[in-house]
């Protein structure tokens, strides 16, 4: 991009944490090594100039981690001002000379280099990219500047994540194209080397950190860098400069007046010679130990007190002499041997003003002095100025100076500036998703047909009550549908723009116009409003009236589908970005001028019985197509994922089932069913792949849910989606959403009775508990196929069977399953007789199929047992039992070596 290039930043900037952790450790042995060394405190012993060297890098380092300083670490200036640029004017009669300025602004997340972000982390988000250019266009506003947000995009880079700095970032967003030349570049990273915020001067690109780009003043003090304003306290007083001084005095006659010179303090006329107000003490500090001829320079006093104070260091005693004479009080020096100076020490912050002591009119001392002892002129302006180091909530001015600066710089520089400018300062559109920015192509989403800003009512109450109800065939009353328009350009709209509306029997795949504009009788357009004038900002709700068409129209479906919408601003003023083509899709991801509804809401509501919906599914093009249908739950919602908590249902009719069939049948995350057109989902992200349409066919599928009572929660909405791929490409060609809305109710359980046992050719009838409520109670055999519908079912199973009750509520589809088994005793002695018996025994049985079979005739006293092996093929066996002892006898019959059945005989 073009932007002059200025000095780097110092080495130590950029240390790295690793580096910082070495000095550490080598800090403290160089004390340690000190404790046995005595030096006098006017001569500084070598090892103290080593420590303080040391320490001086790990200050800079600790800036790193400062997530509430508002630090800057742009470097100084070392470009002179070009001769004749600047008026150093300050009327603001002068300033409305400059026309309004309207700049393209994007923001770049910066991850670590696999896409993750630092724990704990403030990443940067759609929403906090808005709040900041709403922060920016506050602030700049006075300027007649505005920020127009043109998107936001991620770089994956750990090297610039953390520690890095302004110049890094940005040659490495030059080599990776990650750097717009349309627009103002805000680089957001973790943290930065040194500071909070850092940018150059006559450059178009700044670097702030996640905390600070939405908040305070940060984000505008480094674009006032980059339109060439300085620190109000600029080279003024980091004595001993006195060249570069800035003088309090404001009378041009005088000869101390240099406010606004080159090179002196911030070339403003109209903003005061101040203090850096956030090291205000920090720099007495400085200047009191440097002046005192202790061996220190002003750098390396300031720093002696950066953490822990000063009493641990040989010659104390000396400075805090030092500080006494320069004007500290004793409660100060007190505080000071022990503690980091104070930031902000002597400015109120809750009013944002500056609040010195006596100390600023007493001739004896430095304090509140420019560099040439005269008492500073501080006003709550300077406190509150932009470029001021006061603290965060209280910068948010830029003096009338300072605002003609920044447009001498801008029309100075035209080759620098003149690209970022917006072409379009009106810029409407509706929200594709609740986070849309507005971004062309919006790549924050792959989900097109949800826009929230289109919504449907059935009564006229949308502007109070915004929420999507699906739209109710009534000949006789209408439907109203409301789209929210909004303005995020920085000037009001002209009032004359439109706002055309369409509908379109719902599919996930409608070409435009085809589908849109009744060239084909499943849709059309519903109507055209003049958009009214919407200021920057801002929106404007616009309501239209809709008899919708009777879904009978279009086939005889028993389940018929819904309508979807879609809506189009067309702008002289802002007209489409991209041109548009037919997948609609594409139209709607490229322009945010065009918005798309297709969403059905599926309440699910006590004596309201709605469990689903349909979805067209088609090939729009006149050719044979293969798409693929995915189903997949919203991952971000809170609570269980509806697929978890709820059965779904996929019912596909002829046409997509024959497609689905041709091609083979092939998907994951689904079980199927006895009906074969309908399969269920075992998990997210269903596939339906390879369905093969013939040219222009089109299919449906009905999609139910019914939530399941031994999965419920409290949760009550969500959000399920189905997206229609081209097989080929993998390009997204359309999609429908659904929004499950569950209101509380009680719960039941369905309960299929206990388990029974039976003999083989017995029946017996199995019984549910009735739930008291309306409900539909199923009966399923064990390969799933529906043999029953009712309360009670009767059944002769010849083998053990175990069957599946499931109750479905009618009031609003709940559902619950049972099971139940039924044992089946395949063999069996049917009967013994006589009983009691004295001589011949005659046993009935059932063996039929065993492989070996026989009758133990068990004495109970004796444990004395006979066997007698059976004929499978008959049905029964004389014993004799006359020459047996009285007594009670067991007659058991084993079928292939198990017991199978007993009875108990009297002998006589």
């Amino acid at each position: 991009m073009g932007e002059i290039p200025l000095q780097k930043q110092g080495k130590s900037c950029f240390i790295s944490q690793k580096i910082s952790i070495a000095l550490t450790n080598q800090l403290t042995l160089i004390v340690q090594s000190m404790k046995t060394h005595a030096h006098t405190p006017t001569r500084p012993h070598a090892l103290t100039v080593i420590v303080l060297f040391f320490l001086f890098f790990i200050i800079s380092i600790s800036s790193v981690f400062s997530q509430t300083d508002d630090f800057c670490g742009t470097a100084p200036n070392t470009i002179p001002d070009p001769p004749g640029v600047y008026s150093k004017a300050t009327s603001p009669a002068y300033l409305n000379n400059f026309e309004a300025k309207t700049f393209n602004i994007f923001y770049w997340r910066i991850n670590k280099s696999d896409g993750s972000y630092s724990q704990p982390g403030w990443p940067l988000t759609l929403e906090k990219a808005k709040e900041s250019v709403a922060l920016l266009n506050e602030q700049f506003g006075p300027l007649n500047i505005c920020f127009n947000l043109v998107g936001m995009d991620t770089i994956n880079s750990t090297t610039h994540h953390s520690g890095s700095g302004i110049f890094a970032i940005r040659n490495y967003a030059l080599n990776h194209g990650k750097m717009r030349s349309d627009a103002i570049n805000i680089y957001v990273p973790h943290t930065l080397g040194q500071g909070a915020g850092q940018s150059s001067y006559i450059s178009t690109s700044a670097a702030v950190i996640a905390t600070k780009v939405a908040s305070g003043r940060t984000l505008s003090h480094e674009l006032g860098h980059c339109f060439k304003l300085y620190h109000t306290f600029g080279n003024s007083n980091d004595r001993p400069a006195p060249v570069n001084c800035e003088r309090v005095t404001r009378d041009i006659n005088d000869p101390d007046y240099n406010a606004g010179f080159e090179g002196i303090g911030d070339e403003i006329v109209d903003t005061n010679a101040v203090p850096n107000f956030l090291r205000e003490q920090h720099n007495y500090f400085a200047y009191a130990v440097s002046n005192a001829n202790l061996g220190y320079n002003w750098t390396q006093a300031r720093n002696l007190i950066i953490y822990n104070g000063f009493n641990g260091l040989s010659n104390a005693t000396a400075i805090a002499q030092a500080l006494l004479d320069y004007g500290f009080t004793q409660t100060e020096i007190n505080y000071l041997r022990y503690n980091p100076a104070i930031n902000y020490a002597y400015s109120d912050l809750p009013n944002c003003a500056y609040a010195p002591d006596s100390r600023v009119n007493n001739p004896n001392n430095d304090f509140f002095k420019d560099c040439g002892g005269t008492p500073y002129h501080v006003v709550q302006a300077d406190i509150q100025n932009i470029m001021a180091y006061s603290n965060s909530s209280c910068g948010f001015l830029f003096s009338p100076g300072q605002r003609i600066r920044i447009h001498e710089t801008i029309e100075h520089y035209p080759g620098i500036y003149n690209p970022i400018m917006s072409q379009n300062t009106i810029d409407l559109y509706v929200h594709d998703t609740e986070n849309d920015i507005g971004q062309e192509p919006n790549i924050h989403t792959d989900i097109f047909w949800n826009s929230k800003d289109i919504w449907v009512r059935r009564q006229n109450d949308g502007t109070t009550i915004q929420e999507h109800q699906n739209p109710i065939y009534d000949p006789a009353n209408p439907n109203f549908v409301y789209v929210k328009v909004n303005n995020k350009g920085c000037s009001t709209s002209s009032g004359s723009d439109q706002l055309k509306l369409y509908w379109a029997k719902a599919n996930t795949a409608l070409d435009w116009p085809t589908y849109w504009n009744g060239t084909i009788p499943m849709g059309g357009e519903l109507g055209t409003l003049t958009i009214p004038p919407i200021p920057p900002g801002q929106e404007s709700i616009l309501e239209f009236e809709w008899y919708v068409p009777n879904p009978s129209d279009f086939g005889n479906n028993p389940n018929p589908w819904h309508f979807c919408l879609l809506t189009r601003i067309e702008s002289n003023d802002d007209p489409m970005t991209f041109p548009e083509v037919n997948f609609i899709t594409d139209n709607v991801k490229n322009n945010n001028n065009i918005a798309w509804k297709n969403t059905s809401v599926i309440s699910v509501i006590p004596n309201t019985p709605s469990i689903g919906a349909v979805i067209g599914v088609c090939n729009p093009l006149s050719t044979s197509k293969t798409y693929s249908l995915e189903f997949v739950a919203n991952i971000n919602e809170p609570g269980k994922a509806i697929y978890q908590e709820a059965e779904i249902g996929i019912e596909m009719d002829d046409v997509l089932f024959d497609a689905w069939e041709r091609g083979n049948n092939i998907g994951a995350n689904f079980t199927a069913t006895a009906n074969d057109h309908k399969i269920i989902a075992t998990g997210n992200n269903v596939l339906i792949d390879d369905i093969a349409f013939g040219a222009n066919e089109y299919g449906t599928a009905y999609i139910t849910f019914n939530f399941l009572t031994k999965e419920l929660t409290n949760k009550q909405n969500y959000t399920y989606q189905v997206i229609q791929r081209d097989k080929a490409t993998g390009k997204i060609i359309g999609g429908e959403t659904f929004e499950i809305k569950k209101q509380p109710r009680g719960i039941f359980t369905a309960d299929a009775g206990d388990n029974q046992e039976i003999d083989r050719n017995e029946s017996i009838t199995i019984q549910a508990d009735d739930i008291n409520e309306d409900a539909v109670y199923n009966w399923y055999a064990p390969d799933g196929t529906l043999i029953y519908t009712g309360l009670a079912l009767t059944v002769s199973p010849e083998i053990t069977q175990q069957y599946k009750l499931e109750i479905i509520s009618d009031l609003d589809g709940l559902k619950d399953y049972d099971e139940i088994t039924v044992t089946v005793n395949p063999y069996r002695i049917i009967s013994i007789a006589p009983n009691p018996v004295s001589t011949q025994l005659t046993i009935e049985y059932m063996a039929e199929g065993v492989t070996s079979a026989y009758i133990m005739v068990l004495n109970q006293s004796s444990g004395i047992s006979d066997n007698y092996i059976l004929d499978s093929t008959l049905d029964t066996i004389s014993l004799d039992m006359s020459n047996r002892s009285t007594g009670l006898y067991s007659i058991i019959l084993i079928c292939d070596g198990e017991i199978q059945d007993s009875k108990n005989l009297l002998k006589q």
